[in-house]
């Protein structure tokens, strides 16, 4: 059995998209110890530790791998943020605690996205991580393009420097049997092996009716001109609107076979735990009066937002539609729209938009 540990969904998502190119049988669960997650042969499990305190986050892993069976997973691998956010170091240090492990090896870069470790600096297309957009990430801002610095100063986590997929490979190879690997999806694809290739999804022909759900306010304008150029209708949401009478006026325009987006206020809000909650109860609200054929969610709060309003906690994998855009089906509900998701700094392709 494979297990990978993933600290929110969207990221929990691209990994078992890539882990379902190998053949075997795949689940992305929220809840790590269900019967039909555990009979999988590759279990992605969100933790959604991300935006929790450091002391938070590492109880949870560390219940979380408390609970594995022994002796532990044949083959152990802990996503995070490629950009590293969130408690890094903290759920790291957790695990290897928990499962008695020397060390970890930690190799956030994605040589494939642009973004690359050079002599301890992180940089997104040659930028410093800190003079990108992420510098201004509302909830966890790169002030600094330094490593080290971004994960803390623990000594049992390793980071070496990679710029290319052949770094990574070499990296991969090296690992000990003691040593946790840890990174994003460049580096689990090197770890297991597995081609830079999507498998593709099912066909979007046909699936006309397309909800979307919006994401980051940081991409809201190229998202705005993507969808008005593809005749998508926005929904701007309001703190003070009605999820019903909101997702009446959705679901009328899905059910004119039109493409709707609900988006959340483009004004800072002092709970955004709040507005999640607002845009996740006005989805289900509309899908339960016109099923959309397409639920496609950007972020991994959101994903999680909606998934647990819908009462969704497993997913088997339909397909990716580009690397990091990934289909899925809830388990248990086989009426269920297709969902697709995505982290918010990656684009919408194409084939989303496709007829």
């Amino acid at each position: 059995m494979e297990l990978v540990l993933a600290d929110d969904f969207t990221g929990a998502a691209e990994i078992a998209g890539i882990a379902a190119r190998t053949g075997f049988e795949t689940i992305l669960t929220l809840q790590p110890f269900s019967p039909i997650a555990e009979r999988r042969a590759i279990r992605v499990i969100d933790t959604n530790t991300r935006a929790l305190p450091d002391a938070e986050a590492a109880a949870r892993l560390a219940e979380i791998c408390s609970r594995f069976p022994s002796p532990r997973p044949a083959a152990l691998y802990k996503k995070i943020d490629s950009v590293l956010r969130g408690p890094v170091a903290s759920e790291v240090e957790a695990v290897l605690d928990a499962l008695d492990l020397r060390a970890a090896v930690v190799v956030p870069a994605n040589p494939t996205r642009g973004r690359t470790i050079r002599k301890g600096r992180y940089y997104i297309d040659g930028v410093p991580l800190d003079e990108t957009a992420f510098g201004r990430d509302p909830h966890h801002p790169a002030t600094t393009s330094l490593v080290r610095e971004r994960v803390g100063p623990s000594e049992r986590l390793r980071l070496p420097d990679a710029s290319s997929e052949t770094d990574l490979v070499a990296i991969a190879a090296q690992l000990a049997p003691d040593e946790l690997p840890v990174g994003g999806a460049d580096f689990y694809r090197a770890c297991r092996g597995i081609e830079d290739r999507p498998a593709g999804p099912e066909s979007f022909s046909g699936k006309n009716r397309r909800l979307w759900l919006g994401g980051s306010q940081a991409n809201r304008e190229a998202r705005d001109r993507h969808f008005a150029s593809h005749g998508v209708r926005t929904i701007d949401l309001a703190p003070a609107d009605d999820p019903d009478t909101v997702s009446k006026r959705a679901a009328a325009s899905l059910a004119g076979g039109h493409s709707v987006a609900l988006e959340l206020p483009r004004a800072p809000h002092p709970s955004p735990a709040e507005l999640e909650t607002l845009l996740s109860r006005t989805a289900v609200m509309t899908i339960e009066r016109v099923k959309p054929d397409v639920l496609l969610a950007e972020g991994g709060a959101t994903a999680r937002a909606v998934s647990e309003q819908a009462g969704w906690l497993e997913f088997s994998i339909a397909g990716e539609l580009a690397p990091g855009v990934v289909a899925l089906r809830p388990t248990s509900d086989r009426a269920a729209p297709l969902f697709v998701v995505k982290p918010g700094s990656y684009p919408w392709p194409d084939a989303c938009f496709a007829p």
